[in-house]
């Protein structure tokens, strides 16, 4: 799976389905916040969310996040943490579907060139607009 996020579009990639599914940001009408807690207002995850903080026993800590409004697909977000380094980004749907994002690496600030973020595509892979 990879994933091109813009200011126009957000693409996603399957490579196992050979399928570009595009999504114009102008018919959402508002920029994607897939993971709300490294949004550039803070503030607003209490404003949003029900903001909740665990630590088991292997030292893990999690921070969960509950949406205050009952809309929405998503029941439960989840940022597991080792040292205050993100491991697994976890979201719960209100249907039972569970997607886990294991971080094998994290670099704060790197140095990312435009070529780096260049979405390639193989030639015949089809092309879906699931909003249009």
């Amino acid at each position: 799976l990879k994933v091109h996020l813009d200011k126009q579009t957000v693409q996603t990639y399957y490579p196992l389905l050979h399928t570009l599914e595009v999504i114009e940001l102008q018919t959402t009408g508002a920029f994607p916040q897939v993971m709300p807690f490294w949004s550039p207002e803070p503030e607003a995850l209490a404003r949003d969310y029900e903001v909740g903080l665990s630590l088991d026993t292997a030292g893990l800590h999690t921070l969960r996040l509950v949406p205050r409004e009952a809309r929405g697909l998503v029941q439960e977000i989840q940022l597991i943490l080792r040292d205050l380094q993100p491991q697994a980004f976890v979201q719960v749907e209100k249907n039972g579907t569970r997607v886990r994002l294991d971080i094998t690496t994290f670099t704060i600030n790197p140095e990312v060139s435009e070529a780096q973020l260049a979405l390639h595509v193989p030639a015949g892979t089809k092309v879906v607009h699931p909003l249009q």
